[in-house]
């Protein structure tokens, strides 16, 4: 008989994580597409039935307790994987199905009306959709350049440390792009609360016997799937990241015959 999980309450832990990432209840509120009052709310909720609290609340301050910050880059490198292995599995899938995120209100009153009569094509030409179009694809492209002009590609690894851009959210995928014969990525990225070390491998490749990337990344505290990992390192912490890095990039090289 396999063991249920013990999980707290799944909702507040989302709404936990983007206000303690974002410090702010109405920036998670945006991000979450529900009020700053439903975010408290939920926070109010998990902490209750994990019986501490998370946030100390004071006058134009939230703040994290001890606990709450432990927690918090947990659940923000979970997060972070759980979004990269989808990201993986859905390319391996290769469907040609198009996703795209939208909060529930705009989905039901604007974008499901307008796709059953207008083609994706003409919706893109909206103002407001190309008024945030364009900075999207100005970031995106901008990102492979940065990535071509950083990355060091040798034995079937790529290595690249963009710590000193604001490039944390970049497309996992770009490496590939740049480099489709690549097995393994490892890349340094930093933002206000931590640095990054990123061990990706690439959907698309046929290698047989694939480093396991979970327990390469668990050594150095972090973790993730056998084909995608991560490790988060206080932002003070860099020169360690990049030690680790290093050495993952190593073993990933080695594990290839040189």
């Amino acid at each position: 008989m396999v063991a249920m999980r013990k999980l707290p309450f799944l909702n507040g832990i989302r709404a936990f994580e983007a206000a303690a990432r974002a410090s702010s209840f109405a920036k998670a509120a945006d991000e979450l597409h529900v009020t700053p009052a439903a975010v408290s709310r939920m926070v109010q909720l998990l902490e209750a039935r994990l019986g501490f609290a998370l946030f100390e609340r004071k006058a134009n301050r939230l703040m994290l307790t001890p606990a709450g910050s432990v927690y918090q880059a947990g659940l923000t490198q979970l997060f972070d994987q759980l979004a990269n292995l989808t990201a993986q599995v859905a390319a391996v899938a290769g469907n040609g199905v198009l996703t795209i995120g939208v909060g529930p209100t705009f989905a039901t009153r604007w974008l499901i009306p307008r796709l059953a009569d207008e083609p994706m094509s003409r919706l893109i030409e909206e103002p407001f959709v190309a008024s945030l179009l364009d900075p999207l694809l100005e970031r995106h492209r901008r990102s492979i350049d940065i990535l071509r002009e950083r990355s060091d590609y040798k034995q079937g690894t790529i290595y690249f440390d963009i710590t000193d851009h604001d490039l944390e959210g970049y497309n996992k995928f770009i490496p590939y792009y740049l480099y489709p014969d690549a097995i393994y990525s490892v890349g340094l990225s930093s933002s206000s609360f931590r640095v990054k070390v990123a061990v990706g491998s690439n959907p698309w490749t046929h290698e047989k016997n694939m480093v396991n990337l979970a327990k390469v990344c668990e050594r150095y505290g972090g973790g993730g799937h056998a084909r995608v990992g991560a490790i988060s390192f206080p932002p003070d912490r860099g020169d360690e990241a990049r030690k680790a890095a290093a050495d993952i990039v190593r073993e990933l090289r080695a594990s290839r015959g040189g």
